[in-house]
């Protein structure tokens, strides 16, 4: 038996077997693979943001990054927080 040393329990299944992103994000938590998130800084002139331009990703070892926001969405973040 293999435990997350993290939490002590055994990890949960793989993200590739979650059906959509958010199922994916939240079975990775308790893997060995968490997910990540970090906020990606554009500049622009003039303040336009063009869309489909990333400004908050999540990403772990394993798979392509999630664009969890673009920057047309949010603007430019200058850092992240979360509450536990």
């Amino acid at each position: 038996m293999v435990l997350a040393p993290e939490t002590g329990r055994e990890p949960g299944p793989a993200p590739a077997q979650a059906q959509g992103t958010l199922d994916r994000v939240e079975l990775a938590c308790h893997s060995f693979e968490p997910y990540f998130v970090t906020s990606r800084m554009a500049f622009t002139e003039s303040g336009t943001y063009p869309a489909g331009r990333p400004a908050i990703l999540a990403f772990n070892g394993v798979d392509a990054p999630i664009v969890l926001a673009e920057q047309r969405q949010v603007g430019t973040v200058y850092g992240l927080a979360f509450d536990s």
